[in-house]
């Protein structure tokens, strides 16, 4: 359900410009996102309680992507 629906608002986002930049975009940030998400959730992990404190560290990143969104959406009307 995520990629397909990704794919389509990546899409609409282009708004006809270069789709293929806006596409090659989404997947490097999907390469590095995952890249540092796996790294950083294994060391975490291995950290002292770091299995209660890892969860805080994705519900903080998670709420700083939503917040970073909203201001993207925000950008996008006035532009």
């Amino acid at each position: 359900m995520v990629f397909p629906g990704s794919q389509v608002i990546t899409a609409e986002m282009s708004k006809g410009r270069n789709a293929g930049a806006y596409f090659g975009m989404w997947e490097l940030s999907w390469g590095v996102g995952g890249g540092i998400g796996n790294y950083l959730g294994s060391w975490l992990v291995k950290q002292p309680g770091g299995f209660e404190w890892s969860w805080y560290v994705y519900a903080a990143i998670g709420l700083i992507c939503c917040i970073l969104l909203v201001r993207l959406r925000d950008f996008d009307k006035k532009y």
